[in-house]
């Protein structure tokens, strides 16, 4: 969350309580938040969003929530976190329910997450093959709702079982569509990341679009994080950089600090960050040929980026 720092992050199948969800949002730095409660112990959507987004509610249901973002450059345009049935006995459910979705704004419009549904065979490793009619069913849903797929960056697959073994199945179950006017996409700008996330079985997916950002940045304001006390360095830096400032008032002594301290956390913790790269990079090419030679190898690499990501959440979730 830290590196990539989203406007709007959209959450699905929770499982969580309302107060679980109040708590998130400071944890995680947003300013609102919408809540689908679950159904029992399934379900339960969420969409956290920042102040620096214009951004409404519109209609939600247990399956989907409908936000109404309002650019001061490009005007209106809609967003839907989506959640699919899971089990094939109600993908004509789901499908009719796209229909529907599709058929109730005409806004530039973007649904993206999960749908538990493919669209070619290709979208699928091991394990039995997925029903021609499931695949072409949900072919059928995106071209009667004149939807295409958002360019997607990094791995194919987004969702694993018994991944770092010989039975491992994966498939594109998350993505993100964009409505078409004549042939052209109406999100030109927006690309899709397959991210890392080792405490699921989803990968996360990030969608990068300029349209959805006022690009309105308020300057943050210093924050003393405790991570800095855990790093050997950091108090004869500040002993050293407080002596340098002379005789001044504190006020400005603190402010001069404080900019130095910024400066040094940014060098300081640069590696941190470039080692989640190198990792997620490592990971992307290993997870397509993982076998019995190199399961050891994967899995020691899945713990280490899982280590490297709480170390990444101390940091900035303070």
């Amino acid at each position: 969350m830290g590196v990539y720092k989203p406007d709007i992050l959209y959450l699905c199948e929770t499982i969580s309580t309302s107060n679980k969800t109040e708590e998130l949002k400071y944890v995680l730095g947003f300013d609102f938040y919408f809540i689908v409660n679950k159904q029992g112990q399934n379900g339960g959507l969420v969409l956290y969003c920042n102040s620096s987004v214009n951004c409404s509610i519109s209609n939600y249901s247990n399956n989907h929530i409908d936000g109404e973002i309002t650019d001061n450059n490009k005007g209106r345009r809609r967003l839907t976190g989506y959640y699919g049935f899971p089990n094939n006995g109600r993908r004509r459910e789901a499908w009719n329910f796209l229909r529907q979705l599709a058929n109730v704004l005409n806004l530039p419009w973007c649904i993206i997450r999960d749908f538990n549904d493919i669209i070619s065979p290709h979208e699928k490793k091991g394990n039995n093959e997925k029903a021609n009619w499931l695949i072409n069913g949900f072919r059928n849903v995106i071209c009667d709702s004149r939807l295409a797929d958002v360019h997607t960056e990094g791995y194919l697959y987004t969702w694993f079982k018994s991944l770092g073994t010989t039975r491992v199945v994966e498939k594109r179950l998350d993505r993100a569509l964009a409505a078409t006017k004549s042939k052209q996409i109406q999100y030109p700008d927006a690309v899709l990341e397959n991210l890392p996330a080792p405490s699921s079985d989803h990968y996360a997916i990030m969608l990068s679009c300029e349209l959805i950002s006022n690009n309105i940045r308020v300057l943050p304001r210093f924050k003393f994080k405790n991570v800095w006390l855990a790093d050997p360095d950091f108090s004869s830096f500040v002993t050293d950089k407080w002596s340098s400032y002379g005789v001044f008032l504190i006020v400005d002594n603190l402010e001069y600090c404080a900019s130095d301290l910024t400066d040094w956390s940014i060098n300081n913790f640069h590696n941190l960050k470039r080692e989640i790269n190198t990792c997620h990079q490592k990971i992307d090419r290993m997870r397509s040929q993982v076998d019995s030679d190199n399961i050891h190898q994967f899995n020691e690499l899945w713990s280490r980026m899982t280590q490297l990501l709480i170390q990444e959440d101390a940091f900035w979730h303070q």
